[in-house]
């Protein structure tokens, strides 16, 4: 008997376990149930105002019925089909308010919206809602530790309704993951002292030696400000700049791409890229690649208006190529390898995952100083 006694004992000490991690996996979860048409504005709100707190956030209709008692029981019945600790939705017969419907043990509350739900902003219905479902889900959690002490009682499971939960829908998830292509056409900030990214060829200097004491005028008409020197009849060139009159802007295109994700409410990183397909020899010409943090100037939303400010650091050349009347091609003015920059993009998501946007980089480069403004138009997705 003895042994029997301590067999059930540890059978139902197994069973409570298995109890609390239920419990505990339901109280992950919260269920927004709405069929208002700002529905995934609202569920992006909710989201937003829960993150950091661990609750999941699913998504089904309104609950069914013409009376608020009706709307309750749907409440009930659909909370018990996605396995989630609290549900919550709006009862539109005034006074508006949102409700709460927390489960094991079961708790009903409300709280009084300030005005009709669409008149509000959806982040002062989620601040009012997620403070029901956290409020909620403390009391079963502090529900859960009591049970604990207690004596064990199992109870049939209920059996699950035939009606299949609406699990969120994926164009009401707030995508983290981001990318953006655009093409930009700006200027650079081209003056004396830029070195070249390449030395004249041997041709152009054995051209420039045939003219004598114009040899200098020659290769800077050419694109080469160098220094000359003769050694045994020859022409030797060093230290050569391009040629550049006065400081002025010169256009440089360029495509540039990043791919990033968000990794803390409007805080996001992503890897950047930029391409110029019109650049010099050395390795790292015609690419800049590099790093940098967003962010969202508002909470984000599915569709509308966004826009972030982004600072980040990079590997690589900008090279651009002054204008010059010689027939032959000047050089590209070489810059540093490092890269600073500092950004604002402005768009608009017609689509929660399809969007057009615009923006500005100012791009520092150093050792070789070069400064380059880059106005840009392109797309964003997100996944």
């Amino acid at each position: 008997m003895t042994n029997l006694h301590a067999g059930f004992r540890g059978l139902a000490l197994g069973v409570l376990l298995a109890l609390s991690a239920s419990a505990t996996a339901r109280a992950e979860s919260v269920l927004f149930l709405s069929s208002d048409t700002r529905a995934a504005e609202l569920f992006a709100a909710l989201e937003l105002e829960l993150r950091g707190y661990g609750p999941m956030v699913l998504f089904h209709g309104a609950p069914q019925g013409e009376s608020e008692g009706a709307h309750l029981a749907s409440a009930r019945s659909l909370t018990l089909d996605a396995s989630a600790a609290v549900s919550v939705w709006v009862e539109h017969a005034p006074p508006a308010r949102v409700r709460a419907l927390a489960l094991h043990p079961e708790q009903l509350a409300d709280a009084p919206l300030p005005a009709p739900l669409d008149s509000i902003e959806p982040r002062v219905f989620a601040s009012i809602a997620a403070s029901l479902a956290l409020e909620a889900l403390h009391a079963q959690h502090t529900a859960l530790a009591a049970r604990a002490q207690e004596p064990l009682a199992l109870e049939p499971a209920a059996p699950p309704s035939a009606a299949p939960l609406e699990r969120t829908p994926s164009a009401l998830r707030r995508p983290r993951f981001f990318a953006r292509a655009a093409f930009s056409y700006g200027v650079a900030s081209v003056g004396k002292g830029h070195k070249a990214d390449q030395n004249p060829s041997v041709a152009l200097v054995t051209a420039a030696s045939l003219q004598g004491e114009r040899a200098s005028s020659f290769l800077f008409a050419s694109g080469y400000d160098c220094d000359l020197h003769t050694t045994g009849g020859n022409l030797l060139v060093s230290n050569c700049d391009v040629a550049v009159n006065q400081r002025g802007p010169v256009v440089t295109a360029a495509f540039d791409f990043a791919a990033g994700y968000r990794v803390w409410r409007e805080l996001g990183v992503a890897l950047t890229a930029r391409f110029n397909p019109n650049a010099g020899v050395s390795p790292m010409a015609q690419l800049l690649v590099g790093t940098e943090l967003s962010w969202l100037l508002h909470a984000p939303a599915p569709t509308g208006f966004f826009a972030d400010l982004s600072a980040g650091f990079g590997l690589g050349q900008i090279q651009v190529r002054p204008a010059t009347s010689s027939p032959r091609k000047p050089p590209f003015v070489s810059s540093g390898l490092f890269n600073l920059r500092a950004g604002l993009v402005v768009g608009y998501m017609f689509w929660p995952r399809f969007g057009l946007l615009a923006g500005v980089t100012l791009h520092a480069m150093f050792p070789e100083t070069l400064w380059a403004f880059d106005p840009k138009l392109g797309l964003e997705l997100r996944l």
